[in-house]
């Protein structure tokens, strides 16, 4: 597959660490998943993937480590 059909991320939707590449996904339950990808290169607007994500899944756009829960 070409870059031109992968799919583009916004660069703080890609986190790595010490097991790779990842993103962070909302699942059909509305819970938040870890899902490893395959970067492929990046583009103007982003990070294109390469593998581990489809054209439906909802990825968290900004992604990070840690989160900090507030309560209203």
């Amino acid at each position: 597959m070409s870059n031109a059909q992968r799919i583009v991320l916004p660069q703080t939707a890609v986190l790595t660490d010490d097991k790779g590449s990842y993103v962070l996904v909302i699942d059909s339950q509305n819970k938040v998943e870890r899902r490893p990808v395959k970067v492929s290169g990046m583009v103007a607007n982003g990070v294109t993937i390469a593998d581990g994500i489809g054209k439906d899944d909802r990825v968290v756009a900004t992604a990070a480590r840690s989160f900090r829960w507030a309560r209203p």
